[in-house]
């Protein structure tokens, strides 16, 4: 007899992460059992694994024979209830594959079959989790869903930076006077100091580089309540020699600089060098700087990761001078300094959630690796709980009948 065993016919139980087919009365006189056919559709995750162990406990029980073993360092003689091993096809999450064959104790009494599925000994969800952890994909939209918290978001793009004739550049290597925002029109960076700058080459995406020497560039009309007293900042930079003093980011709250070889902050005219920071020359980084408040201290954590491997070093700092309550200026670079490193794009918001900082670091390492998905580009995708499908063959003998 062929069982067909869908996921729209069980009770899922949230608790233990299983399905249940209740019976109205047992299997009569189970001889033998094959699973046939098994295909398993994944909860909507971040990450699928490449294979996907399909159990049951009541199946496991009918066996009459010890028929899989999981290879492990302790009791690896164990029987497992291990019925079928499906691997991922060509669509993530998306799995099938064929199960055992085994004589069973007819004598068994089950009205109540489990169907589960697993990622090693891992239970996997089969609705959509309400409380993991969200990583975002860094797609353009990630980084618009942050909403009215987004205050700039500088991405260098050839058509928002322009020569001295308001004529937007088309390669690396073309001069640049203004860099417009890509989010806040109210944004214009625009030269202070020499003929111009140009664009370099980050990675994937473009960076300002100096043409020259004492240049920097600023927007002198930030309003008013632009930065709150909570912020954070992420960007991408290349420092291109050791000791090159750069100043990478020079706010009225917020200073950010490499000073003698190291990612310094500085408070008045004392800088100071972030302790557990290193950075090594001509390599991209991402770096995180976030102001937040504790008993209305205001101190600054920061996370600088290194694109080539993705190794993370964290730090923190003291205050750096207050947000200010009037008008403002903002700067990239001041005019003591040489614009000497690549300095990329960067995104700034009155935020210190975790997950809208999650948005700007995928968004800006995608960049740095040329795989983001542009707005209005995206497909379509919703969140769907786990499904399945088995088929079930159970041979029974005539006895009793």
């Amino acid at each position: 007899m062929r069982f067909l065993l869908h996921d729209s016919q069980a009770v899922y139980s949230a608790t233990d992460k299983k399905w249940y087919f209740t019976l109205d009365r047992r299997i009569e006189n189970p001889t033998h059992v094959r699973i046939g056919k098994c295909s398993f559709t994944a909860a909507t995750a971040s990450t699928y694994p490449a294979v996907v162990y399909m159990r049951s406990n009541a199946l496991f029980e009918l066996s009459a024979i010890k028929h899989t073993v999981e290879l492990k360092s302790v009791n690896h003689h164990d029987s497992s209830n291990v019925i079928a091993v499906l691997h991922e096809t060509h669509q993530k999450g998306r799995y099938s594959g064929g199960g055992l064959s085994f004589p069973v104790h007819g004598h068994t009494n089950h009205t109540i079959i489990d169907i589960y599925f697993t990622d090693g000994g891992t239970i996997l969800d089969g609705a959509v989790s309400t409380t993991a952890q969200v990583t975002s994909s860094g797609e353009d939209a990630d980084v618009l869903a942050i909403g009215a918290d987004l205050i700039c978001w500088t991405d260098l793009d050839f058509t928002r930076c322009f020569d001295a004739n308001f004529v937007a550049t088309t390669a690396i290597g073309d001069p640049v006077n203004y860099v417009y925002d890509r989010h806040n029109p109210d944004v214009i960076w625009a030269l202070v100091y020499g003929n111009n700058m140009v664009l370099a080459q980050l990675g994937a995406t473009n960076a300002l580089y100096r043409a020259g020497s004492w240049q920097s560039i600023a927007d002198s009309s930030i309003p008013a309540g632009t930065m709150q007293d909570e912020f954070q900042l992420h960007f991408l930079f290349q420092q291109n020699a050791i000791n090159d003093y750069v100043m990478l980011f020079y706010f009225a709250a917020m200073k950010i600089l490499m000073y003698q070889g190291s990612l310094s902050s500085q408070a008045g005219n004392t800088i100071t060098a972030l302790p557990g920071i290193t950075i090594v020359p001509l390599q991209g980084y991402l770096v995180s700087v976030t102001r937040q408040l504790t008993n209305n201290v205001a101190n600054f954590v920061y996370r600088v990761e290194r694109l080539s491997d993705n190794s993370v070093q964290t730090s923190t700092s003291g205050d750096m001078g207050a947000v200010p309550t009037g008008n403002t200026v903002w700067r990239l670079g001041v005019p003591n300094t040489s614009f000497s490193q690549y300095q990329g794009p960067f995104i700034i918001c009155n935020t210190t959630s975790t997950s809208h900082a999650a948005a700007c670091q995928a968004w800006l390492r995608n960049t740095y690796a040329g795989t983001v998905v542009q707005a209005g580009e995206e497909e379509a995708t919703t969140s769907e709980p786990a499904s399945f499908f088995a088929n079930l063959n159970i041979a029974q003998s005539q006895r009793g009948k």
